[in-house]
């Protein structure tokens, strides 16, 4: 059997120079010994985040939606994201916070460059156009802020010989 011998880590490091004391881990066979830190419970892990349900995105083909035209884009300067898919666009839009809609180029399917847009008025978009517009995401939620640090360990360690 063994036994608890119970001592601060400075003296541990003293009587059993080869021993790393930080990490507990003996650097040769004569040194068999090791301990944990019994005071420290264990830190619980952080919540998992919430994913984001795949959105299904409503296609209005033939609407070019775009300032001036019924569509407000994300991008201050309205340029499109290059060489996308639809579904690789509506990727990038759920992902970018404020986009809720893309309008594509329907003649370079399957594909092509896509605009990102935070909001579009149907009525008010060109329909006499060879582009479509889907809409059905919703701008992200801000992002959470970071949890606190874990408890400091406790410097006493128990040990196991």
């Amino acid at each position: 059997g063994g036994f608890l011998i119970d001592m601060e880590v400075q003296t541990l490091a003293r009587y059993y120079p080869d021993t790393d004391v930080d990490s507990g881990v003996a650097t040769t066979p004569r040194s068999a010994i090791c301990w944990k830190d019994l005071s420290v419970p264990p830190t619980p892990p952080g919540p998992t985040p919430t994913p984001r349900p795949p959105t299904n995105w409503t296609k209005h083909k033939g609407y070019n939606c775009y300032p001036g035209a019924g569509g407000s884009s994300v991008d201050p300067d309205d340029k499109p994201i290059s060489q996308k898919t639809v579904a690789e666009c509506g990727n990038v839009c759920a992902s970018t916070s404020g986009c809720n809609a893309f309008t594509v180029d329907e003649h370079q399917a399957p594909v092509g460059p896509c605009w990102l847009r935070k909001s579009i008025k149907l009525s008010d978009c060109d329909t006499r156009s060879g582009y479509d517009t889907y809409d059905g995401g919703s701008p992200l939620p801000p992002t959470p802020p970071p949890l606190p640090p874990g408890p400091v360990p406790n410097t006493s360690w128990p040990a196991h010989n």
